[in-house]
């Protein structure tokens, strides 16, 4: 296994081959994760801008020609009326099913640490739906911590 940096070029398999599956099992997770109908493409386009930025990078795990995984980091400011004004944020990460169990996720997640680690970066946060059971027990065997819960309602 082999991880890199991805590039514009690998944002359409990213897309069709992790994402979309991945996006799916969320959106399946609650009422508030409907799907728009051109999610392929507005996904696509958000990851074609996200890699150009340098304060984002996404990295890619690969098996051969097959990429198996991926996890997207950013910086990320912060409300000025905190100390610490800046932290690394990991907004997804996608394992193959057939590639989970074997340390791919946590490759990345350390591939990802690493990259904040050389933006200077001591904090990093992520979400993780509450009803995703897999998700919350891989941060937390990682030592990543609650640290908030969000709250949502339906008005009618």
């Amino acid at each position: 296994m082999k991880i890199r940096q991805a590039a514009r070029k690998d944002c359409e398999r990213i897309v069709k081959e992790l994402w979309l599956p991945f996006i799916r099992y969320h959106s399946k997770l609650d009422k508030f994760s409907v799907l728009d109908k051109k999610v392929i493409k507005i996904f696509y386009n958000h990851l074609c801008n996200f890699v150009k930025d340098p304060n984002n990078v996404i990295f890619i795990a690969e098996e051969g020609p097959s990429i198996i995984g991926y996890i997207k980091a950013t910086k990320t400011g912060r409300s000025p009326v905190y100390k610490i004004k800046v932290m690394g944020e990991i907004s997804d990460i996608c394992v193959l099913s057939s590639h989970r169990k074997k340390h791919v996720g946590l490759q990345l997640v350390r591939k990802a640490e690493q990259w904040f680690k050389k933006k200077g970066l001591k904090f990093v946060w992520l979400k993780v739906h509450s009803r995703n059971k897999l998700g919350n027990f891989f941060w937390e065997k990682l030592g990543y911590d609650d640290y908030m819960v969000e709250k949502m309602k339906t008005l009618r």
